[in-house]
């Protein structure tokens, strides 16, 4: 079974309203590839991931963000309410 590695942006983008394309998409990629067991990313990813976020979306506390954060480590990245 092949993987498909997951980048920052496609977590960056299942977290951000202001682009509900994207967000959408991001979205579907997610749930498939958690699905299927295939998606793999790494520290790297979840560090832009975090910098990205706090940088991008200033009106959110930096705890919410490293919840997000702790989210994507744990494979648990809230999706519009669905775990």
């Amino acid at each position: 079974k092949s993987t498909a590695f997951l980048d920052t942006n496609i977590f960056f983008y299942a977290q951000d309203s202001r682009f509900p394309d994207k967000q959408s998409k991001a979205h579907k990629w997610i749930r498939h590839l958690a699905a299927d067991g295939t998606g793999v990313s790494n520290l790297q990813v979840i560090n832009e991931f975090t910098n990205s976020v706090l940088k991008r979306m200033p009106e959110l506390p930096p705890a919410e963000v490293f919840a997000m954060a702790d989210g994507v480590v744990e494979g648990v990245l809230d999706i519009a309410g669905e775990a």
